[in-house]
């Protein structure tokens, strides 16, 4: 069986694991994959399929890469290499530019980030979550659900709760408009009431 056929066969397979993310993005509010949620799982599949994941970070002409090279073990000469920029990591910095791990910690979390990061797109794994989050900041839509939220609202605090709670999953200058929309829709609709009552 050749390289190709096993990898594939092994992402059809992970695929279907229904592997749990037990990461949290407190600040943008979604759940992500960490590395030990699914290494175990392609090690047990790299081994079913016979086939061997190796990770390094090179320079190369002044630029730093990441390299997963997945191995044929049958067939030792048989690789697939997946090549990425990598990126500084500092962790715990804040933005006044205080605080923040050691160098040995940051140069670990830059490899922790992209072994993760490599190995999920070798073995093609979605977070869907936060690419549809990523879709929605890219299009500056709303999705239909929480519209309806904002439209099902019937007075201003109500509204003002429902908003607030969507800032945990979109940038304040999405909801504005939503918000500020609704807001005259319900003076409009309290003027028509005002306007019944006195007839």
């Amino acid at each position: 069986m050749n390289l190709y056929i096993k990898l594939n066969n092994a992402r059809y397979e992970l695929q279907n694991l229904r592997l749990k993310k037990s990461g949290l993005n407190k600040y943008s509010s979604y759940n992500y994959y960490e590395l030990g949620d699914f290494l175990p799982a392609i090690n047990s599949l790299c081994l079913k399929y016979d086939m061997t994941t190796r990770f390094n970070i090179i320079t190369d002409k002044n630029s730093e890469k990441a390299i997963l090279t997945i191995i044929n073990s049958s067939e030792p000469q048989e690789k697939l290499e997946f090549i990425s920029p990598t990126a500084e990591v500092e962790i715990g910095k804040k933005k006044d530019g205080t605080g923040g791990a050691e160098p040995i910690q940051n140069l670990g979390g830059k490899i922790t980030y992209m072994r993760r990061y490599m190995l999920m797109t070798a073995f093609e794994m979605v977070e869907s979550d936060r690419v549809e989050q990523i879709n929605r900041e890219l299009t500056g839509s709303i999705s239909d659900d929480d519209l309806e939220k904002i439209n099902k609202t019937r007075t201003q605090s109500q509204l003002i709760k429902v908003c607030s709670a969507l800032k945990t999953k979109y940038k304040t200058n999405l909801i504005t408009p939503h918000y500020e929309r609704r807001i005259e829709e319900l003076k409009q609709d309290e003027v028509e009431l005002q306007k019944k009552g006195k007839k």
